[in-house]
């Protein structure tokens, strides 16, 4: 009997999967291997940040299946923007550099004690285990009983006991990030990545976090949840005082979600031990995109 090619080829990516757990979504995910044609969409996206944003999240939906007891599922394209939070996401993105690679490859690496002591720092060269990346102290389950889609942490904060600023702040979805950074053109991102090393200014990062704003200024209430006057109302109106206040509470209440993903280092020239960091998005940008690790 013979076996059509096709189907038999299309095989190969159940052998190699990847169990992982979205802990916002409180989900349990497979995740299969990038193929030789999958850079494609992302190659051709990079002209604009959110387009490029789009193309992982179409990649991540097409190489996902939701685990369901004995079962398996793919999600609604649109629900799975809405209802998978841009935490998840990375952790998606680990689990298919992982299933994918294995490794980050080799990594140039400065001690922090010998740099603090010489002029000339030691560096010294380290394979990187993607699985080594993640630790028990990494992820933490979401604990609210509403989905984090729904729940809304209220922050309120008096200024100069003359205005109530009430912000309805959030865990932001995949839509909800690629919206945002709809507003960042490639020019700003860069200038961006060199100024503050991020890919958002502090108003823009508000505003991802930001659902609705209220101003109570003399008994009158007055509010918005349009993201871009809000982004407006952070970049010109909201005092540093207030940000500063707003950011306190934020972490303090989600901090603890946000994922950390490094490689316990020791120096072989001192001894020192230390964590070294790794932003698994900019890593799988220069191994898809840039074909290849630097650094």
């Amino acid at each position: 009997m013979s076996v059509n090619f096709l189907e038999a080829i299309s095989q190969i990516k159940d052998i190699k999967k990847m169990e992982s757990t979205l802990p916002i979504a409180r989900k349990v995910v497979n995740v299969v291997p990038l193929t030789v044609g999958d850079d494609l969409g992302l190659r051709t996206s990079i002209t604009s940040p959110s387009g490029y944003d789009r193309e992982i999240i179409k990649l991540l939906h097409k190489k996902v299946e939701f685990v369901q007891g004995e079962t398996t599922y793919t999600e609604d394209y649109d629900k799975f923007c809405n209802e998978i939070s841009n935490i998840d996401k990375i952790t998606m993105l680990w689990a298919l550099y992982k299933v994918t690679y294995e490794t980050l490859g080799e990594r140039k690496i400065t001690c922090p004690k010998c740099k603090d002591n010489n002029d000339n720092p030691f560096v010294f060269r380290k394979e990187i285990n993607i699985l080594d990346l993640l630790h028990e102290d990494s992820l933490t389950l979401w604990e609210e009983e509403l989905p984090f889609y729904e729940y809304i942490f209220p922050i309120k904060i008096n200024y100069e006991d003359k205005i109530d600023f009430e912000f309805d702040t959030v865990i932001p979805s995949m839509s909800r990030y690629n919206q945002v950074l709809g507003m960042v053109s490639t020019g700003q991102l860069q200038q961006n990545l060199e100024k503050i090393g991020q890919v958002f200014t502090k108003p823009m990062q508000m505003s991802l976090l930001t659902k609705k704003i209220k101003l109570i200024i003399n008994g009158e209430e007055i509010e918005s949840s349009g993201l871009q006057e809000i982004l407006i109302a952070f970049e010109n109106h909201v005092p540093e005082i207030v940000s500063e206040k707003f950011y306190e509470e934020y972490n303090n209440k989600f901090n603890k979600y946000i994922p950390k993903f490094y490689d316990k280092v020791t120096c072989p020239n001192c001894g020192h031990q230390f964590n070294y960091d790794v932003d698994i998005e900019l890593s799988f940008f220069r191994r898809t995109i840039l074909s290849g690790e630097s650094g």
